[in-house]
């Protein structure tokens, strides 16, 4: 692993944007047992859904307890400086064998993936490539490749050498190879080569892609690319204005928070909603207009808000509570599944309205903005 030095700021903050985008699970695993990067980890900016968690800091009962109390609608970065080794007592192990897992590096980033990082050698023996009919992908991951190549260097057989992977020497560099990947309308995972989706490099292309808003996905297993879009005579206004739009049909309902389908429910005027494309599409339109929203997850559903404002589980139940004043929780627990798609169980709404420091009557089943209002409510 590269020292802190090797890497800027801006550098590590986008692997680490593009890792906490693209990861899945409510616990994510950046090991560090070398301790490279410390230092580094206070002042890196993370999403509003986003806790860190350092095993260097508090007692191992503390970090389990905060391990254990993760609310639905947030994640734990968990930075391990403890040495990654199997012990029968040490149940973070299994943290280890199941999280996805942050991987910095000093190679990865988009200006140094553009350029060529092994020139072929000068001289009579640059045209000396031995051909192997093992490798007639263009892209390996780097354990597979020697595994093929038989320990052969790169360059001996045709390919580059990068951070995570190689590729075949006919692509002036690694994401000249990612772009031919998306050339086509519709470009499926299951065509990808193997290891691909599991590969940093290419994990940062597509996070990097969807944030500019030249790359969509377009259902589960499915990412549409500009010509896509253009088959489908879907304008550059009807995707650049729908953001503006969606905001302002939240904002005539009264809430500071909404989802693809409770758009689809009370704004199906939308331009771009009459295509009636995949949830996936529409949240990935949003997705790619940061500068205007802010976004967060909740049971695997992304959740909207204008620039600034939250846009975690919480603040949507705080915003419809307020709109409804003293909501009976199986009410809301229905709206929350029916308008916004969020399945959520009674236990973690609850959860949700304590964090977003609401007021529960058990006797009533209602949930209110604070104890005040049940106060005024019952007097």
């Amino acid at each position: 692993m590269p020292e802190i030095s090797n890497i800027d700021q801006a550098q590590l903050q986008g692997q680490l944007d593009a890792f906490l985008a693209t990861a899945e699970g409510d616990v994510l695993l950046w090991h560090d047992a070398a301790g490279h990067y410390s230092d580094a980890v206070g002042w890196l900016g993370l999403p509003g859904d986003v806790r860190l968690v350092r095993e260097d800091f508090g007692s191992r009962f503390g970090l389990a307890c905060v391990l254990n109390d993760v609310a639905p609608d947030e994640r734990v970065l968990f930075y391990r400086s403890h040495p990654e080794v199997i012990e029968a007592r040490d149940w973070f192990c299994d943290l280890e064998s199941r999280c996805p897992c942050f991987h910095p590096s000093g190679e990865l980033s988009e200006s140094t993936l553009r350029k060529r990082t092994c020139e072929p050698a000068a001289g009579p023996a640059a045209a000396e490539v031995t051909q192997l009919p093992e490798l007639d992908c263009d892209w390996y991951p780097l354990e597979r490749f020697g595994e093929l190549a038989g320990g052969r260097p790169a360059e001996e057989v045709g390919f580059r050498s990068y951070a995570d992977c190689v590729v075949r020497v006919t692509f002036e560099s690694l994401w000249d190879y990612y772009d031919s990947i998306f050339l086509p309308p519709l470009v499926g995972t299951g065509s990808l080569p193997d290891g691909l989706g599991e590969a940093q490099s290419f994990r940062m292309y597509v996070y990097q892609r969807l944030q500019r808003g030249t790359l969509f996905s377009y259902d589960a297993d499915t990412w549409i690319t500009p010509s896509g879009l253009a088959e489908l005579e879907i304008s550059d206004d009807d995707v650049s204005a729908f953001a503006g739009q969606a905001l302002a049909a939240s904002g005539v309902a009264g809430i500071s928070c909404f989802t693809v389908p409770w758009l689809q429910a009370n704004a199906l005027e939308l331009p771009l909603l009459q295509y009636g494309l995949d949830d996936r599409f529409y949240e990935s339109v949003l997705f790619s207009c940061g500068a205007s929203l802010s976004s967060g997850l909740l049971c695997k559903r992304r959740i909207f808000a204008a620039k600034g404002e939250g846009a975690r589980g919480r603040d949507l139940v705080r915003t419809l509570v307020q709109r409804e004043g003293s909501p009976e929780v199986d009410g809301l627990l229905a709206e929350l599944a029916d308008s916004f798609g969020v399945a959520l169980p009674r236990g973690q709404l609850l959860t949700l309205a304590r964090r977003a420091g609401l007021f529960f009557s058990p006797e009533f089943d209602r949930i209110y903005p604070d104890h005040q209002a049940f106060i005024d409510e019952v007097e």
